[in-house]
């Protein structure tokens, strides 16, 4: 399969809508994504579906560019960023989620590690209570788009995308290991050795709450190459298409300027 020529990442989104058997390739100056689950593109732009609010599930190792993401769309105006460890805690401190003995209500992680060992009926059951406290919230925001950050539990990614009162797009990040042990570097002041351990240790917590799964349940793929530009270009252009597509805002286009 050839990666996708155009340029013009709006006309791609447009292209994989109709191609739903399709895994679609856009490639440009190094950077790379990946449409691999077209029939979810196509169901989260239905035109039937575009009064409900959209929410981009962002999943990746560390440092793999999901506060980047979250960053250039709530500062285009274009979406609100949104904490799922920090809203979690706070279903936790209002006692709306009761942990077991084993888990302290200022540990969201351990929460939602031991909510996958529960019962099918309990994980659905606690996943609509996490989904329709979320759309509460976005109600009340300037933008009917949310970026959720950071999502490394499958039955958290599930939960969003077969409610039917919202739209979820699952995106996977996924860096150049060198690049992240760089940026870890440069980010804590440290040395490569250093940055390393940090991050060897990092994945390995993130690896036991199931983050290489959330790979497995990925709409778009993005190998992050460390390109800045190209990266913020793709962001801004996925934006602003939900936003274009959104009713809320029919009639009143968007585009980056």
């Amino acid at each position: 399969m050839s990666p996708e020529q155009t340029s013009n990442l709006h006309q791609f989104f447009e292209s994989s809508l109709h191609k739903k058997a399709e895994e679609q390739v856009f490639e440009a100056n190094r950077f790379k994504f990946k449409i691999e689950n077209p029939s979810a593109l196509t169901k989260v732009f239905d035109p039937q579906q575009l009064d409900k609010p959209l929410i981009f599930i962002l999943s990746g190792p560390t440092e793999s560019g999901k506060s980047t993401f979250g960053q250039t769309l709530a500062g285009d105006k274009i979406a609100t960023r949104f904490k799922i460890l920090k809203h979690v805690r706070e279903l936790l401190e209002t006692d709306v989620f009761v942990p077991p003995p084993q888990v302290q209500k200022d540990d969201p992680t351990g929460y939602l590690t031991y909510v996958k060992t529960l019962p099918e009926p309990e994980i659905l059951r606690i996943g609509d209570i996490l989904v329709s406290t979320t759309a509460q919230k976005l109600e009340s925001w300037d933008t009917p788009i949310a970026v959720i950050e950071t999502v490394s539990h499958t039955w958290v990614i599930n939960a969003f995308k077969n409610d039917q009162s919202v739209r979820a797009l699952s995106i996977f990040l996924d860096p150049i290991r060198s690049l992240r042990i760089k940026r870890e570097a440069e980010k804590e002041k440290i040395s490569i050795q250093a940055a390393q351990q940090i991050i060897d240790i990092k994945d390995t917590s993130k690896s036991a709450a199931g983050l290489w799964e959330c790979r497995t349940l990925s709409d778009i793929y993005v190998q992050n190459s460390g390109i800045i530009d190209e990266y913020c270009k793709f962001i801004r252009e996925l934006g602003s298409y939900a936003m274009n597509t959104t009713r809320k805002f029919n009639g009143i286009p968007f585009e980056y300027k």
